[in-house]
């Protein structure tokens, strides 16, 4: 496997909300109703252009990721793979790639939220050592301190 990275363009955003309603409906749905044109506002104003990422393994588009660095933090707001990716262990080695992009940014922690019903994500994200850090009414958010692990997320 070879993970990169490509920042997506201004003409190829309208692919992103496809991406995100296949993955994140059921839980977004469920604590707030789905709406499109919300959703689609969201992405594009909340969200930076540049954090958003296509991920690739060698030449296929496997999904996308979005991301900001601030204050020595790697946040990342989105982990999307593209369902015929999914369960082959490409989370994992994303996530390493992730890590290293944030050892390169001289980032000492990486966060994120995920969805509390969002066990499968829940659960992947424990696995690699990263701690629930507060627990909101629908979300976790979770965090890894960079400097208390080694590459491949093993102790």
């Amino acid at each position: 496997m070879l993970i990169r990275l490509e920042n997506i363009k201004e003409n190829e955003f309208h692919q992103v909300f496809p991406i995100v309603k296949d993955a994140l409906f059921p839980y977004v749905d469920d604590v707030y109703g789905w709406d499109d044109g919300f959703q689609k506002s969201r992405l594009k104003n909340d969200y930076e252009l540049s954090w958003y990422h296509w991920l690739y393994d060698q030449d296929d588009r496997i999904g996308l990721v979005c991301f900001k660095t601030w204050h020595r933090i790697f946040h990342l707001h989105l982990l999307i793979l593209l369902p015929e990716f999914r369960g082959e262990g490409l989370g994992h080695q994303i996530m390493v790639h992730l890590k290293k992009t944030a050892i390169q940014e001289a980032c000492t922690a990486i966060t994120l939220s995920s969805f509390i019903q969002n066990h499968s994500a829940v659960r992947f994200y424990q696995k690699l050592g990263y701690s629930v850090t507060s627990k909101e009414e629908h979300f976790y958010s979770m965090g890894l301190e960079i400097d208390k692990c080694t590459d491949d997320f093993t102790n």
